[in-house]
């Protein structure tokens, strides 16, 4: 995981399932 910004499960991109 490259891009961390929150600390959900398994997202990569930040704002797409928040």
């Amino acid at each position: 995981m490259p891009f961390r910004r929150r600390s959900h499960s398994s997202v990569a991109v930040d704002g797409s399932s928040t």
